[in-house]
């Protein structure tokens, strides 16, 4: 896999992992959690990679909450794209009825 991570992305990371590829997975949720450590969305991702038998390194969640804004505005931006593409598909659904 050519590195670049600025493209890496936790969707990016989970399609790998679905895809079967592992490592490239696991590299993508270890380069972002050195970027964003209170997602546990990551951790999370690298858990399952160590259930298969991989030997992946998996972080502590840290306790203290950041009081970084960038991390917090990427946690909202996140959760806020799934929230919209709901609202649309409702809209959707109902246009159909």
């Amino acid at each position: 896999m050519q590195k670049k991570p600025i493209f890496y992305t936790a969707s990016l990371a989970k399609l790998y992992e679905k895809q079967g590829y592992i490592d490239e997975a696991a590299e993508i949720y270890s380069y972002l959690l050195q970027k964003e450590p209170y997602r546990k969305d990551l951790i999370e991702g690298l858990r399952r990679i160590k259930e298969q038998g991989r030997a992946v390194e998996i972080p502590e969640f840290p306790q203290d909450k950041p009081n970084n804004i960038v991390a917090l505005f990427s946690e909202w931006f996140e959760l806020l794209i799934p929230e919209n593409r709901l609202i649309r598909l409702k809209e959707l659904k109902n246009q159909f009825r």
